[in-house]
């Protein structure tokens, strides 16, 4: 792999100009596609004076004597449609080279969809701020289930997807309508600790697609220990999970793990049946019945 830093990274004043020249360039053959989704959140987002400083790149290649963005396609494609651009808005700008394609790949490959040094944190409350649904939530609620709708959507490896394409699930209706029922359902009362993991919230998430219904049922019993004997699957899997808690004090069970005792217990739960929580590493993930 050869890339080479060109200069200082520079902070420029964005303008029309600027963003349309940026947003025109030649891209990556392995960009990924454009999510017009994401390019009205940040249309919105520095409309409101919500938008750090962007960060965009730029390579030129010796094999091929041509100039790849690198990174910026997106803020850069939403200034350029705005018709007044805020005087304040910045991007900091890099410049490489590089001696092959193969090299501008593998340059692209070492950025990610982030607005400059912002925390995945940053950018999931940024989003839903500019969301009359949901910026009055808390913004652990906001990330717990932009984690929990992940694992969900691409299982352990969520994380390797960039943190602007995970926050995009907070514009789908059916998920604002998700991220409002886990706000009630999870609050800030000591109880409720048990819930606050996303492989828990994964497995809330998939019962409240099968049925809001059942699954507020379900969820509160857990939470609040209402079951009538201590031998119903919600009672099983709510002291389970106290007694599995990720902290000091408690045995840390992995994310397929925690979420699957919960499908099973919901599954016994539905059908009134019994469970003893039987976990088995090797087997596929249970479906929610």
């Amino acid at each position: 792999m050869s890339y080479e830093l060109i200069g200082t990274p520079r902070a420029h004043k964005v303008t029309k100009a600027m963003s349309e020249k940026w947003c025109g360039m030649e891209q990556v053959r392995n960009d990924r596609p454009l999510s017009v989704r994401r390019v009205e959140v940040y249309k919105k987002l520095a409309a409101a004076g919500l938008m750090r400083p962007v960060h965009w790149a730029k390579a030129h290649c010796l094999e091929t004597q041509e100039n790849y963005r690198v990174n910026g396609k997106h803020t850069s494609t939403a200034f350029s449609q705005m018709e007044d651009l805020p005087e304040t808005l910045q991007a900091y700008v890099e410049e490489y080279q590089c001696d092959t394609l193969r090299d501008v790949a593998e340059l692209y490959a070492t950025f990610d969809s982030r607005i400059t040094i912002r925390t995945t944190s940053d950018i999931n409350k940024s989003f839903a701020a500019v969301d009359p649904d949901l910026c009055d939530l808390q913004v652990k609620v906001i990330n717990i289930g932009i984690s929990a709708i992940s694992l969900w959507k691409w299982g352990l490896a969520y994380e390797k997807v960039p943190a602007a394409e995970r926050a995009e699930c907070l514009f789908d209706p059916d998920c604002k309508a998700f991220f409002r029922w886990l706000s009630e359902m999870v609050n800030d009362s000591k109880a409720n600790k048990r819930l606050r993991r996303a492989p828990v919230v994964w497995a809330m998430y998939a019962t409240f697609r099968k049925s809001r219904k059942a699954a507020t049922e379900f969820w509160t019993a857990v939470r609040d220990e209402t079951g009538t004997s201590p031998a119903t699957p919600d009672r099983k899997i709510s002291r389970w999970l106290m007694e599995n808690a990720v902290d000091s004090t408690g045995r840390r069970a992995g994310a397929n793990e925690m979420y699957a005792r919960c499908v099973i217990a919901w599954n016994a739960w539905r059908t009134d049946g019994k469970t003893n929580l039987a976990y088995h590493p090797d087997a596929k993930l249970p479906v929610v019945k």
